[in-house]
């Protein structure tokens, strides 16, 4: 008996002490490794998307001689289907101290601020039809390539949980979007004009309107500074207005300018990206 107490004297306890110490250590080291601490980051994404459907309307008026009936007032509205779209972006933003931290053990809610900018690119086709007393059929085939930037300010929460490796988030923005059309089209169907692109003058145009953002993701903690994500967004761009050049042809009548407007569109993005915290 003398010599077991003897193997279990204070010294080897007090090691065996230290050692549990130690590896408990050890453990939650490796623990605050695998989940990123709050501050500043940057995290660049890319993905693919798709519009909604869009309603279109396209204005002018035509300079008929008299001898047609005088002036035509054209206002043809249309509604463009779903496309496919591109994205690409970066944002900036600050991750804070943690809230509702006492709602349970191992969860808690973490705020962070985030300004961002991402492109968008697609094309956007429709026909148009403008009713008319005079014209039995006034009928448009339009084509837009439309690219995007889009500016938000988000307000992005965060979830803490027991799964160390594992952050859920959600998160909602507000900002602005810059669209600019190039190469637009619009040929006449009927009555048939043939090679007339309508906005010959000048095929571009720009508007920006309001925009807000709601997104839902999760992220893969890879160290603790370093992480990959994936999120889907519903971008909600406001209504836009585009002024494209009158119709200038020898070989057919001078219009106006055209003014075309696109209705409110709700955009479905998926992205994927890689996040640094300094």
């Amino acid at each position: 008996m003398s010599s077991l107490l003897n193997r279990f004297s204070p010294s080897a306890l007090s090691g065996a002490v230290l050692l549990a110490l130690t590896g408990s250590s050890a453990t939650a080291q490796e623990a605050v490794v695998e989940r990123p601490a709050g501050g500043a980051y940057t995290q660049l994404f890319g993905g693919i998307g798709g519009t909604g459907t869009t309603r279109v309307q396209q204005q002018a008026v035509a300079f008929l001689p008299e001898a047609a009936g005088g002036p035509l007032s054209v206002n043809a509205i249309g509604t463009a289907g779903s496309k496919t779209l591109g994205v690409a972006g970066l944002n900036f933003g600050y991750e804070f101290s943690e809230r509702c931290a006492a709602l349970s053990r191992g969860w808690a809610v973490r705020p962070a601020a985030e300004f961002e900018v991402f492109y968008l690119g697609t094309t956007r086709d429709v026909n148009v039809l403008a009713p008319s007393e005079r014209i039995p059929e006034h009928n448009f085939d339009d084509a837009f390539s439309i690219n995007s930037a889009v500016f938000l300010a988000n307000a992005v929460f965060t979830v803490r949980t027991p799964w160390e490796r594992l952050t859920p988030y959600v998160g909602l923005g507000i900002g602005t979007t810059y669209q600019s059309v190039s190469g637009a089209d619009s040929l006449q169907l009927d009555p048939p004009e043939a090679g007339i692109n309508h906005f010959n003058s000048r095929t571009s145009a720009t508007d920006w309107g309001f925009t807000t953002q709601l997104k839902a993701g999760a992220r893969f903690n890879l160290t603790e500074r370093l992480w990959v994500f994936s999120e889907y967004r519903l971008l909600t761009v406001d209504s836009a207005q585009f002024t494209f050049g009158s119709t200038q042809y020898a070989t057919h009548v001078p219009t106006t300018p055209w003014t075309v407007n696109f209705w409110r569109t709700n955009q479905n993005l998926f992205v994927a990206g890689l996040g640094f915290r300094y």
